[in-house]
């Protein structure tokens, strides 16, 4: 790592001061909240498609599309998207990656809609973070919201898993310096950094370690984007309310599963934002 880790620039997150999405007005439609592409689920991993989709309709996107056909299988209220023809000025926001897969034709995906990063709010997760590690593409996450878990940020700063998790905050701070995005390095007690400047969350449990968990995530901070929040504000507001619906969900029952967190995102919401 090559960035000063003693600099007091990562605060633990204050939940009274989070950022909030806007009141609704009484006539709201679904329109003024979406719509969403998300760009997830493979034909092996339609799973990852459905999470993302579900979490960002719970945390209030009015209109979900996908591009997994599959997904519609397990969540009816998504619409599916052919992104051949789909035109992405239409998208107030992108989830782009979850379980996506990583061949050729992924990757001109990939890097085709982050091409529109300046225009439209994108997270950019899992396998298009691998994407962009193996091509050191770097410069097409400026401007994006990136959620790595410790191995793809390894990935992307060309380290292992175990000098990310050494000094976490160094790690946070390189890799924003690297992709000039706004990073959420996941993992206990997620960081948040951008620009100078970063949180630590305070929210969670230990049970959200299952498979999924970062799709709901993305998915949320997808919806709070379509909601009209900005980037940053909508990272660091989306994982304190991932991480809220963790420990609702764990004080439930544990252990837990992805679609838990979806079915807590009301409560959770409730309880920061109301």
């Amino acid at each position: 790592m090559t960035i000063d880790a003693s600099a007091p620039d990562i605060l633990q997150l204050d939940l009274a001061k989070l950022a909030r999405p806007a009141k609704r007005s009484i006539d709201s439609h679904k329109g003024m909240f979406g719509p969403l592409l998300a760009l997830a689920g493979s034909t092996g991993m339609p799973g990852a498609a459905s999470l993302v989709g579900l979490a960002a309709l719970r945390a209030g996107a009015g209109v979900v599309h996908t591009t997994s056909a599959a997904a519609l299988r397990f969540a009816p209220e998504l619409i599916e998207a052919n992104f051949s023809t789909s035109d992405l000025s239409d998208f107030k926001s992108i989830v782009v990656g979850p379980g996506l897969g990583t061949d050729d034709a992924m990757s001109k995906m990939v890097e085709h809609v982050l091409m529109h990063r300046k225009r439209i709010p994108i997270v950019a997760d899992a396998d298009a973070l691998t994407i962009i590690a193996a091509n050191k593409a770097y410069e097409l996450l400026s401007d994006t919201i990136i959620t790595p878990h410790p191995g793809e940020a390894a990935r992307l700063l060309g380290c292992d898993t175990k000098a990310v998790q050494a000094d976490r905050n160094a790690a946070v701070r390189e890799l924003a310096q690297r992709t000039r995005s706004i990073v959420v390095l996941k993992g206990a007690a997620s960081i948040v950094y951008a620009a100078g400047k970063g949180f630590v969350n305070t929210t969670g449990t230990p049970w959200m370690s299952t498979a999924g968990s970062g799709d709901v995530l993305a998915g949320i901070i997808g919806a709070l984007l379509v909601q009209g929040m900005q980037r940053f504000d909508a990272a660091v507001a989306g994982v304190a309310l991932h991480g809220m619906c963790g420990e609702i969900a764990a004080h439930v029952d544990h252990p837990i599963i992805a679609s838990d967190l979806i079915a807590a995102i009301p409560r959770a919401w409730d309880k920061l934002f109301s």
